[in-house]
């Protein structure tokens, strides 16, 4: 019996040294939800914030979180609130937070525009091809995606997708191959007989439906000739299987 009541007396101390820290939480938890139950104005939302929300205006995404000031902070749903964040159109993706006692902090990914897409209207367009948001009028200084016309379905559903898809596509092309930067980009024009016509300043380079990677490729060569390429008024026509064709450019013609 002695040799057991001192063992017991050694490991005393470990044991309240793994006992204490939970039971101090457990203490903790106890009293707020003692607090709460005699104070409910203490868990009451009194603030949402928003993080990360730069084109979307924090009046429009509030309204969508449908959290309104005096909601209890335990009737809160994270997920549904991120959820219906995630119906605003500048919105893709939204991560929510309760912050105790009365914050609820709401984090934000916007879509990025890319391109301003026409298509029965004027449309942002982001990295990924999604359509996203009505445009701006003030705010369009972007590259026009032109030629998707309505019609386009008719010859087959899933051509305008397929077109804007591949509009993007050669965007992010010429600049991850350090070629022409979006910013300097004012139109892709679409064909389906003849292809892409990208307007960059006073210069047009025409791309073929087929072979992009061996145009990008004769782009790139001639840009090495010719570093000024786009600078001036010229036409590059990409789309012949051997060489790229280069000839002056005219925006007008003289009467």
């Amino acid at each position: 019996m002695t040799s057991f009541l001192d063992g017991m007396a050694a490991i005393r101390p470990a044991i309240r040294s793994i006992v204490g820290p939970w039971a101090a939480a457990g203490a903790s938890l106890a009293f707020a939800a003692g607090l709460f139950a005699l104070r409910p104005d203490l868990a009451l939302v009194e603030h949402v914030v928003f993080v990360g929300a730069d084109y979307a205006p924090s009046a429009e995404l509030r309204h969508a979180s449908q959290v309104r000031n005096g909601t209890r902070m335990w009737e809160i749903w994270p997920q549904a609130v991120a959820k219906r964040v995630e119906a605003h159109p500048w919105v893709e993706r939204a991560e929510v937070a309760l912050v105790w006692p009365n914050t609820l902090l709401i984090r934000v990914k916007e879509h990025e525009p890319l391109a301003v897409l026409h298509h029965g209207g004027t449309w942002y367009v982001d990295a990924s091809g999604v359509v996203f948001a009505e445009a701006d009028p003030d705010h369009m200084d972007l590259p026009h995606l032109t030629g998707l016309t309505p019609d386009l379905a008719e010859l087959h559903p899933d051509l305008p997708a397929v077109a804007l898809a591949s509009a993007v596509d050669l965007l992010l092309a010429l600049e991850a191959k350090g070629l022409v930067h979006p910013a300097d980009v004012s139109e892709i024009h679409f064909s389906r007989t003849a292809g892409w016509t990208v307007t960059v300043g006073p210069s047009r380079l025409l791309f073929g439906l087929g072979g992009r990677d061996r145009q990008l490729d004769h782009l790139g060569a001639l840009m090495m000739r010719k570093p000024d390429l786009t600078a001036r008024s010229t036409e590059v026509d990409l789309a012949p299987r051997q060489l790229a064709v280069v000839r002056p450019h005219l925006s007008f013609r003289p009467l």
